[in-house]
């Protein structure tokens, strides 16, 4: 049996895993939750244990091998348990602590439920988690488990029966709703012991029907994570969560609402509520740097622009020049273990005096030495003209950065034009609206100025009424090059991969216009790092 993932390949366990196996299983502290840890010979009789059971139920703990390296690092996989008198099955896996915290139990534990409910046929999946086990907890949260109840389990006391159904697994699949994300970052599984392999329903994929690695041109640091993410950070790194009634929630508790943001003042409310109040701790900044990106990782992401809050810093009160060297040391340290390609683009504010923007641009590049690739323009148009922020862009320009702003979204063609004639840009965030201005689109198409799209932020926002009516299609034939982006995942209940099914699925597109989406996406990661793009 092999299944393959992104990063993960689950194979048969063997006597030559041993000593991977022993590295977790005879470890106190990535075995704190257990009883006691497993001599040598015992880890021996575990892997005993596992071929017995592919032998007898077909399914069993699976090796977790890195495909980067070849290198064991755990086990994972659906196992028999009798709970309560009744026979379930039960997602379980088991990793190096070394390898924590970089999504991979997410993953591995994505790709066995789908075997379990696609090829094993089962009605149901549990996990057995301590209450005060929050890693664990917030991984089954993510693959979209809920709490059933408490059961006293054996020896070691009270565990929470996690659950989900095939009914429950197949509507978050289908839908690809809720944001919760139930199989992130997974390749069609194959399986040889299957009838068949996956596809993944066609959604989300490039025209050979494979999950290929993406891009973000367009994704706002502050809230570069998953609704779970964000719970599993709060959780994991100490932070004090703002509302912590909030946190046993499947979603963002905003997204609760049919309409959530009736405004942009009700969007910026979850800003206020849910994440300044974490950034706002000291260190916390470069912890949320890493995260987002190993959440990315998690997600097929191999190459990202990320967007910082520029006056941010100054708003939370924190140490400039050592919160601004923290954010972008973590940059870098977050892409050396991850390996997804990250540039940073520091964003302006709107409405700002530009003599002030100019001067916040100038205390940045001072303090991080280097890390900044190119600026960006924040907030709401009506908030102040483009135009006005002539002299921060022209300081940009004379320090080599790239230039982009957000126009085109509640405000109309005429922002375009000025972003791309008076500031001299080289791309525009959303810029959906050029399509009520028809040279515009034909300049736009001509010149090759790209356009980073958000369909699920336009429509929550209410730029475009549905997701049927957005202007993408209309954008995509009429040449522009157009890529997809997620914006604001945890505001929005998205991340990029979702954006990728939810044009196929729900704004019609096509084989051919999915393939035009994931060039476009290549050709940009390429002309703005300046060399080969780490998409196919």
């Amino acid at each position: 049996m092999r299944i393959e993932t992104d990063r993960l390949c689950l194979r048969e366990l063997t006597s030559d895993d041993l000593e991977a196996l022993f590295a977790v299983l005879g470890d106190r502290e990535a075995l704190y939750n257990w009883p006691k840890i497993f001599t040598r010979e015992e880890v021996a009789g575990w892997i005993e244990r596992s071929q017995a059971s592919y032998e007898k139920h077909g399914h069993g703990l699976w090796a977790v091998v890195l495909k980067s390296t070849g290198e064991c690092i755990g086990d994972c996989g659906i196992v028999l348990q009798v709970v309560e008198g009744k026979e379930e099955r039960e997602l379980g896996y088991h990793l190096q602590k070394k390898h924590w915290g970089n999504g991979y139990a997410t993953e591995a534990g994505a790709a066995c439920m789908e075997f379990a409910f696609r090829s094993l046929k089962r009605d149901r999946i549990i996990s057995l988690i301590m209450p005060h086990h929050t890693k664990a907890r917030g991984v089954a949260e993510r693959l979209g488990m809920r709490v059933e109840r408490e059961v006293q389990w054996k020896a070691a006391g009270a565990h929470l029966v996690h659950v989900i159904t095939r009914e429950e697994y197949e509507r978050s699949a289908d839908e690809g709703s809720r944001g919760r994300p139930v199989r992130p970052g997974v390749a069609p599984a194959t399986h040889s012991n299957a009838a068949a392999p996956q596809s993944g329903g066609g959604r989300g994929e490039g025209p050979s029907g494979a999950r290929p690695p993406l891009a973000e041109f367009h994704l706002h640091l502050e809230a570069a994570l998953s609704w779970g993410a964000y719970v599993d950070f709060l959780r994991s790194d100490g932070a004090v969560p703002p509302v912590p009634e909030d946190l046993g929630r499947g979603r963002a508790p905003w997204l609760e609402s049919a309409a959530p943001f009736a405004d942009f003042e009700a969007f910026r409310t979850p800003w206020q509520t849910h994440i300044l109040p974490v950034l706002k701790q000291p260190g916390m900044y470069a912890r949320w740097v890493r995260a987002s990106v190993r959440w990315l990782a998690g997600l097929g992401v191999r190459y990202a622009e990320l967007n910082v809050g520029g006056p941010v810093i100054d708003k939370l009160e924190l140490p400039f020049e050592e919160t601004a060297r923290s954010i972008a040391d973590a940059f870098r340290e977050a892409e050396r273990e991850t390996g997804v390609r990250l540039r940073f683009f520091l964003g302006l504010k709107r409405g700002l005096d530009p003599s002030l923007n100019a001067r916040l641009l100038e205390r940045w590049m001072a303090a991080t030495n280097g890390a900044i690739h190119g600026v960006d323009l924040h907030s709401y148009e009506q908030d102040g003209p483009c135009r006005d922020q002539k002299p921060a862009y022209e300081l940009a320009r004379s320090a080599g950065l790239h230039l982009r702003t957000h126009a085109g979204e509640h405000a109309g063609p005429e922002e375009i034009r000025d972003a791309i004639d008076l500031l001299g840009v080289e791309s525009i965030n959303h810029g959906v609206r050029a399509v009520e201005d028809p040279g515009l689109v034909r300049e736009l198409a001509a010149r090759r100025i790209p356009l980073h799209v958000c369909p699920t932020s336009n429509v929550l926002l209410g730029v475009a009424p549905t997701l049927r009516e957005h202007p993408l299609r209309r954008l995509l034939e009429a040449g522009v090059v157009v890529t997809l982006n997620s914006d604001d995942p945890l505001l929005f209940g998205t991340d990029v991969r979702r954006e990728y099914e939810i044009a196929a699925r729900e704004m019609g597109l096509g084989e051919a216009e999915m393939g035009v989406l994931h060039e476009n996406a290549r050709r940009c990661s390429e002309s703005v790092q300046g060399r080969p793009s780490l998409l196919p």
